[in-house]
């Protein structure tokens, strides 16, 4: 079994083999106010949202990603948070809100079809098995059936 070093190290590894395979629209899939999904970052890496937290040189590389996300424009900046003793009425921009509800729904949306996308393709791939199979055992059975013929021709039926 692996102490916590070498399990720390593989996170960092896991991290970074997944950080390669990710392309910039992949990132916005996973976008939610702001900052990246931390559970999917997780399951795609295949460890623990703990880890994120607890993993110092994971947590590092995570906010250096997001900040990198952030130059590039894939992830929205950050805003500054407002102080609390401001005496303005804070009223909630409607047209920005329904803009996150659609964001939110597109990448559900988004989401799906790739899933879709993926069942379809595995269907397919089975369905073309299917048919080769189909066929061999068209093939096979005109063989026998033309054996059979045959044999009755030649008055030897088997039991």
């Amino acid at each position: 079994m692996a102490n916590g070093q070498e399990l720390a190290k593989e996170n960092v590894d896991k991290f970074n083999d997944w950080l390669k395979s990710m392309t910039d629209d992949d990132f916005r899939v996973m976008e939610h106010r702001g900052s990246l999904k931390r559970k999917l970052v997780a399951k795609g890496c295949g460890f623990a949202v703990s880890v994120l937290r607890q993993n110092p040189k994971v947590r590092a590389l995570f906010v250096d990603l997001e900040d990198d996300l952030r130059k590039r424009s894939i992830l929205p900046p950050l805003k500054e948070k407002e102080s609390p003793n401001k005496d303005e009425s804070q009223e909630l921009d409607q047209d920005e809100a329904k803009r996150g509800t659609q964001a939110a729904h597109a990448n559900r949306l988004e989401q799906d079809n790739i899933e879709l996308k993926a069942k379809v393709a595995k269907l397919t791939a089975e369905k073309e098995k299917l048919e080769q199979e189909l066929e061999k055992t068209g093939r096979k059975l005109n063989r026998l059936d033309a054996f059979n013929t045959a044999l009755a021709e030649v008055g030897r039926l088997p039991r």
